[in-house]
């Protein structure tokens, strides 16, 4: 199976017992919210994000995933800080170019800026969601996320933000009082 900082849910509601084990740190995961801790020499010799840049992009989002709107705390895995516009291209490790990503978001977003829009089959941006609004993107219907917008759609599409998990997810959230409301 995939590493276990990849795993992304544990959305049967489970509790974890207190001797159980913690998945691995990712160098470049966002620190959790409910605790964070000093990093290893060897997780600050690999991640260009500074502690205080990370907890301000966590902060700043709400503890939630900027594009699917995923809650970290009934997550397994860290969520990661994602470069809007990827380091490859360009894009600087700075606050305005930052945004808090759940794995499976994150892992799908890759280094793209751009996706094919399903009505259209053209190529458009994908969110930014330091320059766009979620709502004027997106909207909710039931535990979906529907595109407003062709940046929306593609984004939706690229990203499987209704893959049956995550919908599961969304779920459990809001039958935890955790509802996703951007």
């Amino acid at each position: 199976g995939p590493p276990r900082q990849w795993q992304t849910a544990n959305c049967g509601g489970a509790q974890r017992s207190p001797g159980a084990r913690q998945p691995r740190r990712d160098a470049f995961a966002a620190p959790a919210a409910s605790g964070t801790s000093r990093q290893s020499s060897s997780e600050e010799a690999m991640s260009d994000i500074p502690a205080r840049l990370r907890r301000l992009v966590v902060l700043r989002a709400g503890d939630r995933c900027e594009y699917c709107r995923l809650v970290q705390k009934g997550q397994e895995a860290t969520f990661h800080i994602d470069h809007i516009l990827p380091k490859v291209a360009g894009g600087r490790t700075a606050a305005a170019n930052l945004a808090l990503a759940c794995v499976s978001c994150s892992l799908r977003k890759e280094a793209r800026r751009s996706a094919i829009e399903p009505n259209t089959n053209r190529r458009v941006a994908l969110f930014h969601p330091r320059r766009q609004r979620w709502r004027d993107h997106f909207r909710w219907e039931g535990f979906r996320i529907v595109g407003l917008t062709s940046t929306g759609r593609a984004t939706v599409a690229a990203l499987q933000m209704n893959r049956p998990l995550i919908l599961a997810i969304r779920q459990e959230e809001a039958a935890r009082g955790w509802a996703s409301e951007p």
